[in-house]
């Protein structure tokens, strides 16, 4: 469910958590951590002087010239679950620092992730949506809920404060809410942006919840290979079809089927069903509620008692997965324009020593002032 919030861990790591990530160190340049203690007890890397400053690009200066937008729309969002990447980056890269002993595998993942997801997606407007809190309603019905996350690993704790500050030198706001999770607020955002005319909207998560919003103008981007059209593809759009092929019900129903399996992730409780078996009964009954108006007619007597004998906690499960999309938007969409500040990067980065990186970076920033000089003349 809401998977990677607030300030714990994943139990396991994400179904899709190397992807793109899992090459990332071949162009670092890093040397390998020194011991844990060396490495935490001079962190001075996590300092960014004005990181809301930018440039002021009229275009994302990261994208080609192969234009990615679906011409049905004439702008496209993305919208980037923080803490998920933050944690996958932080998993799947091990054992890079500094010279300095700075652990800094999560901050290059991480990096290296967005810059790629905007080369694939190519959009105009972009935020990294961060978890702030847990909703009291959610509290207040499952008191247990995310109780079993685990803290976050202590070398993580400096990187995940930098990347915070680096994300808009990247190009991208930071949106988080207090007492919110990412999801809802992503949510929000979604519902929004395809109220706008030609607003396609791109959900870049793992976040189970998420799936529910996908229709004509949400998508979600995955690097997960089980999700790839062909292994050769970087990565995939997953839209309404693609979702039911993998859920096996449609987007909208979902949260019927969480409601019958719970999510372990965030400790809440199932009643006993696989997730094949529930999308099977919420299919044959189009819904969590004719089943439950219909829990005689089920074939299986077991199922039947578990339905039977767990109808409060369904019930209560599927508000717990419901989004709150009500919440007000701490930001206009209007104003998510992805623009990076190249040199605040530059600098933010050289501490960090990512060596092809940061050329890459350099490289970007001379192209990218020569088109925005080109275009004032």
């Amino acid at each position: 469910m809401r998977a990677i919030g607030g300030s714990s861990s994943p139990g396991s790591m994400p179904e899709n958590n190397v992807g793109e990530a899992e090459n990332l160190t071949a162009s670092s340049g890093e040397a390998a951590d020194p011991p844990l203690a060396q490495r935490m007890a001079h962190w001075s890397l996590c300092r960014i002087d004005n990181p809301e400053s930018g440039i002021g690009f009229s275009r994302n200066p990261l994208s080609n010239s192969a234009n990615r937008v679906n011409p049905v729309f004439g702008m496209k969002l993305l919208l980037i679950d923080g803490h998920y990447y933050v944690y996958r980056s932080f998993f799947a890269i091990p054992n890079l620092s500094n010279s300095r002993g700075e652990p800094t595998n999560a901050i290059f993942g991480f990096t290296k992730t967005l810059r790629l997801m905007v080369k694939h997606l190519q959009p105009q407007l972009g935020a990294v949506v961060w978890d702030e809190g847990v909703p009291q309603k959610r509290v207040e019905l499952q008191p247990a809920y995310k109780e079993t996350r685990k803290e976050m690993p202590t070398p993580m704790i400096p990187q995940f404060d930098f990347i915070q500050k680096l994300t808009p030198l990247l190009g991208f706001r930071n949106i988080s809410l207090p007492n919110t999770e990412a999801d809802d607020l992503m949510g929000c955002y979604a519902m929004a942006a395809c109220k706008q005319r030609r607003t396609e909207v791109v959900l870049a998560t793992n976040d189970k919840d998420l799936y529910q919003l996908v229709g004509p103008c949400v998508k979600v981007y995955t690097t997960a290979k089980a999700d790839l059209a062909s292994p050769k593809d970087a990565f995939a759009l997953l839209g309404e079809d693609q979702v039911t092929a993998k859920w096996d019900v449609p987007p909208k129903l979902i949260g019927d089927v969480l409601a019958l399996t719970g999510d372990s992730v965030d400790n809440i409780p199932g009643i006993g069903l696989g997730r094949k078996t529930a999308a099977a009964l919420i299919r044959e009954f189009g819904g969590l509620e004719p089943l439950l108006a219909n829990v005689d007619k089920v074939k299986s007597a077991r199922t039947r008692e578990k339905l039977a004998n767990a109808r409060k906690q369904i019930l209560q499960n599927r508000k717990m997965v419901d989004l709150d999309c009500h919440l007000e938007l701490p930001v206009a969409i209007k104003d998510l324009q992805i623009e990076p500040d190249y040199p605040a990067l530059i600098a933010a980065l050289e501490k960090c020593e990512f060596k092809s990186l940061l050329q890459e970076v350099r490289d970007e920033a001379t192209r990218a002032g020569a088109a925005a000089q080109g275009n004032l003349l």
